[in-house]
């Protein structure tokens, strides 16, 4: 089940992403034209997904599906609810160039490479030296335009 997400589900969305931070969060929480929207399977958060969104227009901030979830549809059914409920006209995104998994699914949603950011992100390699990897910024325009 997709629903809305409120402050209560921050502690849920926190166990999803070890890496995030509940004061990042909290803001996201505030701002009416942020979609927030997790999958709830047997009353646990499993996946969630923080984008802007004005008119039909969205770019999305964060998607991720808890780790034992993925590979089972439900990153390619929240990213529809969304696209077909709130960015019904374009969507715009991105995500690292060494993700894979997310850039074939984007890609079978009907998104297309718009650019590309040089070494925009950095990770420590094991012999603890910086790695840069690029950002790919990706684009959809839906294909089922909703009269709102």
């Amino acid at each position: 089940m997709i629903r809305a997400l409120t402050p209560a589900d921050i502690n849920s969305i926190l166990k999803i992403d070890h890496k995030q931070k509940k004061s990042v969060l909290e803001p996201y929480f505030l701002r009416s034209h942020c979609v927030k929207l997790g999958v709830e399977q047997k009353g646990t958060i499993q996946g969630f997904l923080l984008a802007w969104c004005i008119e039909g227009k969205g770019e999305i901030i964060q998607i991720s599906i808890a780790e034992s979830m993925r590979r089972q549809g439900l990153g390619r059914g929240i990213m529809q609810h969304f696209i077909n409920e709130y960015a019904y006209e374009e969507c715009y995104l991105e995500l690292r160039a060494d993700n894979k998994g997310a850039y074939l699914l984007y890609k079978s949603l009907g998104f297309v490479e718009e650019n590309i950011r040089k070494g925009y992100y950095y990770d420590i390699n094991v012999g603890g030296e910086q790695q840069k990897i690029d950002a790919i910024l990706m684009h959809m325009r839906s294909k089922n335009n909703k009269e709102r």
